[in-house]
Parts: C-alpha cells; sequence; structure tokens
C-alpha cells in the first residue's frame, strides 16, 4: 500500500500500547481494517519491542500501511535503514533534531521508498528549519504530546504550505469535525481505549465526511 494511493485525509490509528495482548485483541475487534486508515507503530511500543514490532502489526493489521514513529534525533539515515528493514513504509523525524539529521533522514527515506515525517513535538517551528533543507519531507506532524493537553493546540500548529499536513494529540471525532484542512489526522486513545474500536474508528471516518 501506498499512502499516495489512499483516498485523503486519513486516520493514523496511533498504538501506543505496549502489552501484546491488548494489541491482538485491539485488531481482532477492528477486522477488517476500514478503508482510509493506516498505523502508526507508536514510539513506547517500538522502545519495548523493537523494529521487529513493525512487521506484527503489519500481520495483525491484514497488511495496513505502517509508520514507525521512531522520533528520530540522530543518526537520521541509519534510523530509516533499521525503519526499512524492520518493514515499515514510513518512518517520523523529530523537528527538534539537527538540520543535518533531518536532512539526511528525508534523504534515505527516498533512497529506501519510505515516506518521510518530520513531528514538531516540542513547538518545534517547521519555517526555518524548512528553509534550511535541501529535500522537503513528506509530512509535517503538528503534535501537541499527552504530558502538554491542557495547552491550547493552536499554538503548535503554523501556516506552512507544501508537503502534506498531519495533526495528532488526543484528537476526538468531534474536534476532528471542526478541523479542516490536515491529510492526516492522528488518533490514539480514542480507539485504543474505546471498548468499540471498530465503531470508535468508523466514527472518526464519519467526522472526515462533515468537516465544516
Amino acid at each position: 500500500m501506498k499512502l499516495k494511493d489512499l483516498n485523503m485525509p486519513v486516520i493514523q490509528l496511533a498504538v501506543d500500547l505496549t502489552d501484546m495482548d491488548q494489541i491482538n485483541e485491539l485488531f481482532y475487534k477492528l477486522h477488517p481494517m476500514p478503508d482510509r486508515v493506516i498505523v502508526e507503530a507508536g514510539t513506547p511500543l517500538i522502545k519495548k519491542y523493537g523494529i521487529d514490532i513493525v512487521r506484527k502489526l503489519k500481520e495483525i493489521s491484514g497488511g495496513a500501511f505502517i509508520v514507525a514513529d521512531l522520533k528520530t534525533l540522530d543518526v537520521g539515515s541509519l534510523e530509516v535503514t533499521i525503519a526499512a528493514e524492520g518493514g515499515a513504509d514510513a518512518a517520523v523525524v523529530a523537528g527538534l533534531a539537527p538540520v543535518e539529521t533531518i536532512e539526511s533522514f528525508i534523504k534515505e527515506c527516498r533512497k529506501r521508498g519510505l515516506v518521510s515525517f518530520v513531528d514538531n513535538l516540542g513547538n518545534t517551528g517547521f519555517g526555518p528549519v524548512l528553509k534550511k533543507l535541501e529535500n522537503s519531507p513528506d509530512v509535517l506532524v503538528f503534535h501537541r504530546g499527552i504530558d502538554e493537553e491542557d495547552g491550547h493546540r493552536e499554538r503548535v500548529i503554523e501556516n506552512v504550505s507544501g508537503p502534506m499536513r498531519a495533526i495528532a494529540g488526543g484528537l476526538t471525532a468531534n474536534e476532528i469535525t471542526s478541523i479542516p484542512g490536515f491529510d492526516i489526522y492522528i488518533v490514539g486513545r480514542y480507539v485504543t481505549n474505546s471498548s468499540d474500536p471498530k465503531g470508535a474508528t468508523i466514527s472518526l471516518l464519519q467526522a472526515l465526511k462533515n468537516q465544516r
């Protein structure tokens, strides 16, 4: 599956669970995966199980597009190599990383056919970074972290153009309805903590249709 082949916008299901029984149950309840849903191997998940968890998610999701949320801060090309060899379709570099790291990350993603995400968690401004890069990333992630969810979402969003735009951080179906203009809506706990994850996912997809 290629990201460009999907009907945008899409929901990116962020799997930050670290218990394999819970993860297996989640994807059992989601089967078959609805259209316009891609899957993220969250940072805590990768830290616990290693990059091999990507292939596991690919298997139990029925071949979904998998984003490896590495939040790379150094050795950009090496971490992309690890993600690619682990079966990822995309990988994430931290916007806080040195420009040189982001550049090498993007170049290696292009070389290996991965989609490159740059995440502004920590309120990193994309504008100055994009001006310094020779190569543009595929996706910019405007990210309000779990530990900062009391803050206003608007402060992490910038008016920059070019790459695809993703938004993350405690999103719900109701909120998605009122914030159009993004290509990827990254949602975790709304689905993973739900007693009805399939129903929750369908409500997110319906919210995309109802955007105003």
